[in-house]
Formats: C-alpha cells, structure tokens, sequence
C-alpha cells in the first residue's frame, strides 16, 4: 500500500483528466514506486479500467507505458505478479501498465472514477521570514505546520478513523474522541492517539523519525497494526532505518518545540534545534563546518538583535566562528 493513499488517489484522477503538474507527476510516480504485489487486485483494476472512456485511454495509456518501462528497468517497481488485463488487442501492449496503475486502489477506493475522495493539502514551502501555518481540522483538532512540510487530510473525518498523511515536521493538539482515534500516517510508521498533543519529524530525508509526546498517550504503530511503542508526556521515540529497535528516551521540550516559535529565544537549545529558526528569523542559511557544534547547547534572547550581534553572542557562548559566505550562506566552525 502506498505511505499515502489519499494523495494518490487525488493525482491519478488529475492525471486521467490531463491536469497533472509536472512537479505532481514526479510525486505521482513516488507514490506509485512504494506499491506491492499485495496492491494488485485483479477485480478492481478491471472495474476501474472500463470507467476510462474510451476516447481517453488511448493516447493515456501510450505515455503511461512507455514511463513505467523506465521505471521497470530502474527497478522501482517489481512487475513478477503483476496480473494483466484482457481488453481489445490494441490494448495487449498498454494492459500492463494499466494494472499497475489502476491497481493502486485495489484496498481503497470505492467510489466512480468521476467522483474522487476529496483530499486537502496543505503546505508551507521552505521560505525565510515565513511563519508556522496553522491548521484547523474538521474534527477541531489544530495542527501548527512547520516550513517544508506538507499535510493532506480530508474534508470531512468520515468512518472509524481520523486519518491525516504528513510529510516534514508538524504539532498536532488533538480534539478528544473516543471513539474516533486519530491517526497520522508518516511513511510505514503511524502514530496513533484519541485525544493528546504532540510533535512529530518525519523529513523523509535520513534523518530518523522522531515523535514526542507533551500531552495525553500516543501509540505508535506499522502499517500491519504491529505496536512498536507508546509513549507519555515528555516521551520521545526516535526511528532510524539504520537501527535495529527504536529508541525511546526523554525528550528536552523546549528544544523539541522550539521551531514553533517565530522569535529567536532559546533555553538550553542546540545548535541543530536552534538553526532553522535562527535562518527564518534573520533570512540567512547557517551552515557547519565542524560537525561537533551540532550539538552544542546555548541560551539567550535574540529579538530585535542585528544578526551579526546575536551570531558574535551564540558564537562566544558555543565557543565557535563564524565567516559570511557567498549569497546569504553563515559558516560556523570550530574555534582554534
């Protein structure tokens, strides 16, 4: 199943009418090179595929198929149990692509092709002097957005779930319901929670997936139901795909949650904590040449401070240098 079947389900219905954006067909693509053979139900694929008219299929399923043969041969989709589709001979050479495609809603979808799931997305784009954006859900839950981040969620909570798909960094103050739970879908792991607050970091990059709890029980689970953790207030679970358990420690919430503020003020926060916040605020991109400032810890006040003031004060504090380079780059290394 792909990590966010809501946003697949948007694109391939803008793909079929021909509205796609080039920067949605490559997220379209990334989505659909996460499927298993698990996802390829010959009884859907085949409902769905007579939905298409007729006029359509033709020069769709031509560019489709010549894509997927790239991405066969990259490796990003596995076609050994992909099942084909038996249709008028000039569709022998295209059935193949048609399944992997219209297979993906072989779990999910189940409505008519003319009348998609509505999916809202919403997203801050990485941008200086930007504030966090702030999202009321339909069930009253309030999410506090990060930059670079996106969140996709429906219209209405309908069913036994409240389900929401992020991508990047989000605070989640979730409205009481028990009996609803809340579920946030972050790649193959899902946080699960029926009223609570708490962060979650999960950039997509390899930087581990962090979840931290300030409030209320959150239950963290895989796709298959599988538990691997729940956590309390000040519990913080970081998942690397390098290591072999996740790791569950407490976390430091002032350092956790200090991107949600739009002033630079820190009480014993790191460099890497601090960093984002430090570049929105004063519209630079601080750099490090000296790995180990990291993790250096530091506190002050920094509004209405010019930026050369308060980078000489973090520096003298963190015992570090800092040289302006090209454009708006900040290098900081180690001082000797």
């Amino acid at each position: 199943m792909s990590s966010n079947p809501l946003r697949l389900k948007l694109l391939l219905q803008k793909y079929l009418s021909g509205e796609c954006t080039p920067p949605e067909l490559e997220e379209f693509w990334a989505l659909m090179g996460e499927l298993s053979e698990n996802d390829l139900v010959s009884q859907e694929l085949a409902a769905l595929w007579e939905r298409t008219p007729e006029q359509a299929q033709e020069p769709m399923w031509e560019q489709l198929y010549t894509r997927l043969q790239g991405k066969i041969r990259e490796g990003e989709i596995d076609m050994l149990k992909v099942m084909t589709v038996k249709r008028h001979p000039f569709y022998k050479k295209i059935a193949i692509a048609a399944a992997v495609v219209l297979a993906i809603f072989s779990a999910w979808w189940l409505l008519p092709v003319s009348k998609p799931t509505p999916v809202i997305t919403a997203a801050l784009p990485e941008a200086q002097h930007t504030s966090n954006k702030i999202i009321n859900l339909p069930d009253g839950s309030v999410v506090t957005l990060n930059e670079n981040s996106q969140l996709d969620y429906p219209p209405a909570f309908e069913g036994r779930n409240r389900e929401v798909y992020l991508r990047g960094e989000a605070f989640f103050n979730v409205a009481p319901d028990k009996n609803k739970p809340f579920l946030v879908h972050t790649g193959n792991i899902i946080t699960r929670v029926l009223g609570t607050s708490f962060n979650i970091r999960a950039t997509g990059d390899a930087s581990p997936i962090a979840v931290t709890v300030t409030t209320g029980k959150v239950q963290i689970q895989k796709e298959n139901k599988a538990i691997v953790a729940e956590l309390l207030p000040g519990d913080q679970l970081i998942l690397d795909k390098a290591a072999v358990a996740p790791l569950v420690t407490k976390a430091n919430m002032k350092e956790v949650l200090v991107w949600k503020k739009d002033e630079p003020v820190f009480e014993d926060v790191s460099f890497e904590a601090a960093i984002p916040l430090i570049n929105k605020y004063y519209g630079i991109d601080i750099r490090l040449r000296d790995e180990s400032l990291r993790t250096k810890k530091f506190t002050g006040n920094f509004i209405n401070d010019p930026m050369k003031q308060a980078l000489d004060v973090i520096c003298e504090l963190t015992h570090a240098q800092w040289e302006k380079g090209q454009d708006s780059i900040i290098w900081l290394d180690k001082r000797f």
